[in-house]
């Protein structure tokens, strides 16, 4: 599984940069433990984007303990998740609200997680849905992020905060979640590689499967074992890019 992508890696002629976000962090349950388990195993950087708002008392002691023992970047993820638009796509920082209205859910959230996770938490923020406005990157700077993560849709504001996109889900998400194949992975993943900068790989552990688990630890495993590959978080991504 994943021979194209290994032999692609090896014409590289430089070490390319991988990292691996994992969306909508909030309550301990077990497939979050076997996803901390795959990367803490591994020793294999995570970053994980947690809901303030949704947090629990146990969520929150569970991603504790995970972050003192493993290379874990706990994030914001929006607020309460929730969409606010009245039509059109889902949106918690959309059109439809305020600079003011947006960033103070975004403190709240920042106040919510610097109290739960005890020090835990990196000044990255992702939005619900991959989707914000100008507001948003204003909100951020304003309160002290320093890095956006979403899709690889274009920069919102660079000048206000620096992005770091996401460039393959492993899940299909017209009609519900469908797990991709290895193939099409595969595939997503060397064109991502082709392109400039670290490919971000997302990942969606309530939804994920023994099907997805397996095939999620199999890539982990292919770029993790690979000479021409450095796997990091987030922000560590940006950071050496």
């Amino acid at each position: 599984m994943f021979d194209r992508l290994r032999e692609h890696l090896s014409r590289e002629f430089a070490p390319h940069v991988f990292f691996f976000r994992d969306d909508d962090a909030d309550r301990d349950v077990p497939e979050l433990r076997r996803l901390l388990d795959l990367f803490g195993t591994r020793e294999a950087p995570l970053s994980l984007a947690v809901i303030p708002g949704t947090l629990t008392p146990e969520g929150a002691s569970l991603l504790r303990a995970a972050a003192s023992r493993m290379p874990l970047e706990l994030h914001q993820h929006g607020w309460m998740h929730l969409n606010h638009e009245p039509s059109g796509r889902k949106c918690e920082f959309g059109p439809s609200r305020e600079y003011t209205q947006q960033r103070d859910d975004i403190e709240q959230g920042a106040v919510r997680l610097k109290d739960l996770l005890n020090g835990f938490v990196s000044p990255v923020f992702t939005p619900p849905w991959n989707r914000c406005t100008a507001s948003t990157c204003r909100a951020l700077a304003d309160l002290g992020f320093a890095l956006l993560s979403r899709d690889r849709s274009p920069a919102i504001d660079p000048a206000a905060i620096p992005e770091i996109p996401i460039a393959v889900d492993i899940f299909h998400w017209k009609q519900g979640p469908r797990l991709k194949s290895a193939a099409e992975l595969e595939d997503e993943i060397i064109a991502a590689a082709n392109a400039t900068g670290p490919t971000g790989i997302l990942l969606h552990h309530k939804v994920m499967n023994g099907e997805a688990f397996e095939l999620s630890e199999q890539l982990v495993d292919v770029l993790r074992a690979h000479p021409f590959v450095r796997l990091d978080t987030c922000k560590g991504a940006h950071e050496t890019r």
